[in-house]
């Protein structure tokens, strides 16, 4: 159940007024907080948010649980949804984040359920993400271990960015502020680098930050892979 309490609602709701206009956007809220209470999670806090034209909603959340492990240097876990209400299509993203720097690291893509009326595709769907989103969360301590104990070195760093700036995902003053962040480091490793790179995207609304992030998680696996080489 939902323990503790729960921050208000911070809404994005660009040309929508003040509230959750649509029927849609409002049961994505409503329905997903009704699943979380099965759950054992203690939620801190919910973010919703919607496009201009009010086609796609966002809703994130960010969680502590007795059930699943804790994490170091003060964590949470993060779950965000991205809901197409053209296609009734769902997107699920876990995560971790320390004060201003969040980390994606699991993208949920749940199975195409035409099939269904609308209503329960969408239940289905949620219920789906939120239960796969447990057993993803279960392997992050240990991920962010294994990150730690790997040092990033220039030649590795130099890499990295040149590829970011290749495929432009970030600007180049983004690359300078995590440059900055790194040599301020005594001992850099990669989850220092994936943290500070989260941290250089806070700027991005909420899909493109997923999206950017994601890429980068991929080249720096690229990147470790071609160094076990």
């Amino acid at each position: 159940m939902i323990r503790g309490n729960i921050l208000p609602i911070e809404l994005q709701t660009v040309g929508c007024g003040d509230s959750l206009v649509n029927p849609t956007h409002r049961e994505l809220f409503n329905r997903t907080m009704w699943e979380i209470e099965q759950l054992d999670w203690h939620v801190t806090k919910v973010t919703a948010g919607i496009n201009k034209r009010a086609i796609r909603s966002v809703l994130a959340l960010l969680f502590t649980s007795d059930e699943l492990p804790s994490l170091p240097d003060k964590l949470v876990y993060s779950f965000g949804i991205v809901h197409n209400d053209t296609t009734s299509q769902m997107r699920f993203y876990t995560g971790v984040v320390k004060r201003k720097s969040g980390v994606v690291i699991g993208e949920l893509r749940p199975p195409v359920l035409s099939f269904l009326p609308n209503k329960e595709q969408f239940e289905t769907q949620l219920h789906w993400g939120l239960q796969k989103a447990v057993v993803r969360c279960r392997h992050y301590r240990g991920m962010i271990r294994k990150w730690k104990s790997i040092p990033l070195t220039d030649k590795m760093y130099d890499k990295l960015m040149l590829q970011v700036a290749r495929n432009r995902i970030i600007p180049w003053n983004a690359i300078g502020r995590i440059d900055r962040i790194r040599q301020q480091s005594s001992r850099p490793n990669l989850w220092s680098l994936l943290l500070s790179f989260g941290n250089a995207i806070q700027g991005n609304r909420p899909v493109a930050q997923i999206r950017k992030m994601l890429v980068f998680r991929r080249l720096v696996t690229q990147v470790l892979l071609e160094r076990l080489r």
